[in-house]
Order: C-alpha cells, then structure tokens, then sequence
C-alpha cells in the first residue's frame, strides 16, 4: 500500500480524491513543474496543474495516448497495481485514488474526475 501511494507526482482534486502519475519520473523536472523550489511531496498543494501535465507529456515528448485508472472498490487500485508498470510503458497513466473516509457520491467522484480530465485535456 505505502508503495502504491508513493508516486511522486500526485494532485489532490479534493480532501479524499488524488490522482497520481504512474510513469517514470526520472526524466521529469519536478521544481520546474512546480515553478518553485518545493519538493514532490508537495506538488499535490498546487492549485495550478497545467505545468505539472506539461512536464509530465514532455518526458515523452507527447508520444504517449493517455490512460486513466479509476478504482474499484478498494478506491486505490491495489488489485491492479501489478499492471501499471507496464501499462505505463505505452500510456501516460494516471491513477484516481479516494481515500477510504470519502463519502462522496458517484455523481461528485464523478464530477471530480471530469474536472482532472478537463483540467489535463486543456494543458495537452
């Protein structure tokens, strides 16, 4: 679990939904995503996303159709966790998690994951 929730690039949509970059970060500037000197621990704080996409689509040079993981009902994806690796290989993969506390509906979740599409969309 703590391996599964230790990407570094992670952006919090809401106090229970995150959504994490699953690739590899080795070729990702993270202080210049940021625009600040913070650490990838706190890239989830920013509010402005579009450069965190940017950078992440450039490791790739925007080669790679986006994937997106929505979890089942364990809200984190540790059933498929095994896959990402590979998956990330081909897709610039994302992961939605939810907290196990969220009591947020399944339109709001809903809601919430169009917001990061949109968000993410606009910055490619």
């Amino acid at each position: 679990y703590v391996r599964l929730n230790s990407a570094p690039v992670r952006l919090r949509y809401t106090d229970h939904v995150t959504f994490s970059f699953e690739g590899d970060t080795s070729a990702l500037d993270l202080k210049t995503a940021a625009s600040t000197a913070m650490n990838s621990i706190s890239l989830h704080e920013l509010s402005d996303h579009e450069e965190i996409f940017r950078a992440v689509s450039q490791t790739h040079n925007c080669s790679k159709p986006i994937a997106i993981y929505f979890p089942g009902l364990d809200g984190q994806g540790i059933s498929a966790s095994q896959q990402f690796h590979d998956l990330s290989e081909k897709f610039e993969l994302w992961r939605m998690t939810i907290d196990g506390s969220d009591r947020s509906s399944f339109t709001e979740l809903t809601n919430t994951a169009c917001k990061f599409l949109d968000e993410l969309m606009i910055s490619n």
